[in-house]
């Protein structure tokens, strides 16, 4: 189950349906369990286009910063003993998507740069198969997505208030004199 933005993206290709309806059918599924189900980004986290995503060892500890600071989903980790715990993949890419919508500070030019190619492509992959799931007619699925897609582009959680997407301005301090 891959999905790749350049392949979603181009309308007419035939090769980009089948993975983005197997990326559909798991996401159905993990929906209708109850115990531990998978979230639409950990399906986006597995998707091709995070391929040349990689792990590095010299920012894992800015990255289990992250993980332990600003990442209110629950993202699995590999804890080594003697090592800590080890961020593959997946899961760099999981905890820099929070990490965008929790507007961390993110250190470091290679996290930057990934960070901003995981909210692009993660972005484009979460309304393509929303667009995908309307037109099969998956309503709960397809809300489901769209409500993860705004999330993305307005950088605000569903639980938080939407004007915290608006930056707060310094405070204004008038006198007597001032007015």
């Amino acid at each position: 189950m891959e999905i790749s933005a350049r392949l979603v993206s181009d309308p007419y290709n035939v090769r980009w349906r089948w993975k983005a309806l197997a990326a559909v059918r798991l996401l159905i599924v993990a929906s209708s369990k109850s115990e531990e189900s998978v979230g639409g980004e950990q399906v986006v986290a597995r998707s091709s286009e995070f391929e040349n995503v990689q792990a590095r060892d010299d920012e894992n500890q800015e990255l289990v910063k992250l993980l332990t600071s600003c990442c209110p989903i629950k993202i699995k980790t590999q804890s080594i003993e003697g090592e800590g715990i080890v961020i593959d993949q997946i899961a760099k890419v999981n905890i820099l998507l929070q990490s965008y919508i929790s507007k961390a500070d993110v250190d470091g030019f290679a996290l930057v740069a990934d960070m901003n190619h995981v909210v692009q492509s993660a972005g484009r992959i979460f309304r393509a198969l929303f667009e995908l799931c309307v037109k099969k007619g998956f309503v709960t699925l397809a809300n489901k997505l769209l409500t993860l897609n705004k999330v993305v582009t307005q950088r605000v959680w569903p639980h938080q208030h939407a004007l915290r997407q608006v930056c707060c301005p310094p405070p204004l301090s008038l006198t007597c004199t001032d007015i």
